[in-house]
């Protein structure tokens, strides 16, 4: 009599067991696998889903900030997204842990990852080497104000190929590599008919010598690149060059093939070194901007009227504090910036100055 009791136990404790098996919640919150197979294509991305904020932030797949870095046995990988959101997740000895951040640490939730899953194409890593990484990562927000009753679901799925980079490789070495190869990017794309040329953030040391293939650039922004030991001859080719800012390039002088650009319209040398103006500088007639502030210069020459054409002059944060009677002849002349401790600026010219209210004049 007791084996049909048997039998239904042991069948109510299969259910249970399968019942187990297929519940989300008991399956294992964090895994980590290898598919030596595992590739990517175009079409493949990393994306962020968030609960909150879904209509103003439907999905964001943007992993281009994204950075992986080996330090002595630990794979780190910072992958970024265009919500601001970043998750780390580091790989070790076939662990891992992972945290969920906002860029500046500004955020009304805390994350807390409570299902990942990462699978690697794998399992030794080498620094410029590079992996690709299939990521399913489910994270719940909770509001750090208590008196919020409000969470947030947030989601990571897709794929992602990444370089290893060695241990002393930082954002800011990203950052330039990536700016840099924007630049030679645009070697492949014509660049005869590339007007306008933005190298911030490049850190470059000296004139690119791929910029003459820019045989129609008009722009070039150069500011923040170390130029004081640059050779800027290579510009001398650029004969339609109109704009060029050198902001803080840290030169001690204003080079003199820049001096020979004839068809300059707009010049800014602002927060450099440079304590004297070349002489050369007042036969630039096509010079309608002219920035010279936040440098070393103490006077500034009355042939500064030689520039017909100039409509804007800006001499802040120098220690110039007179302004020759000559500029009276600069009939385009209608914005000037000069210090706020100026003792002297002609009369017919003081309708046209910003942030100076401390004007002598005759």
């Amino acid at each position: 009599m007791k084996t049909p009791y048997l039998i239904i136990l042991l069948f109510i404790c299969g259910c249970q067991n399968i019942a187990d098996k297929n519940n989300p919640a008991n399956k294992p919150s964090k895994t980590i696998s290898i598919n030596e197979k595992l590739i990517i294509t175009s079409k493949d991305s990393f994306t962020l889903h968030r609960s909150s904020y879904r209509d103003l932030f439907p999905e964001f797949s943007d992993s281009s900030n994204s950075l992986c870095q080996l330090v002595d046995d630990t794979l780190k990988l910072f992958l970024n997204t265009g919500d601001f959101h970043s998750l780390k997740i580091q790989i070790a000895h076939d662990s891992f842990s992972t945290s969920i951040n906002r860029f500046g640490n500004y955020s009304k939730y805390v994350y807390t990852p409570y299902l990942v899953h990462i699978t690697l194409n794998k399992h030794q890593f080498q620094a410029n080497d590079y992996i690709i990484a299939q990521i399913t990562c489910y994270a719940e927000g909770k509001p750090q104000n208590v008196g919020e009753s409000r969470k947030d679901t947030a989601f990571f799925d897709g794929k992602i190929r990444l370089k290893i980079r060695d241990s002393k490789f930082t954002f800011e070495d990203f950052n330039i590599e990536n700016e840099r190869n924007d630049f030679y990017a645009k070697l492949k794309q014509r660049p005869d008919t590339v007007k306008k040329l933005n190298l911030f953030g490049c850190a470059f040391t000296d004139i690119p010598k791929e910029l003459t293939l820019f045989t129609n650039l008009e722009e070039l922004d150069l500011t923040g690149n170390d130029m004081s030991m640059s050779d800027f001859d290579r510009l001398k080719n650029i004969k339609t060059l109109k704009s060029l800012n050198l902001t803080e390039c840290n030169l001690s002088n204003i080079p003199r093939a820049i001096l020979q650009l004839r068809n300059l319209e707009t010049l800014s040398i602002w927060n450099n070194k440079i304590n004297s103006i070349p002489e050369e500088l007042y036969d630039m007639t096509s010079l309608k901007n002219l920035t010279i502030g936040n440098n070393n210069l103490n006077y500034l020459s009355p042939k500064i009227s030689q520039l017909i054409n100039l409509e804007s002059f800006e001499s802040s944060s120098t220690n110039i504090k007179v302004y020759p009677n000559e500029m009276v002849r600069l009939k385009k002349l209608r914005e000037i910036y000069p210090n706020d401790t100026m003792r002297y600026i002609p009369a017919a010219l003081i309708k046209y100055t910003w942030g100076c209210d401390t004007v002598l004049s005759k």
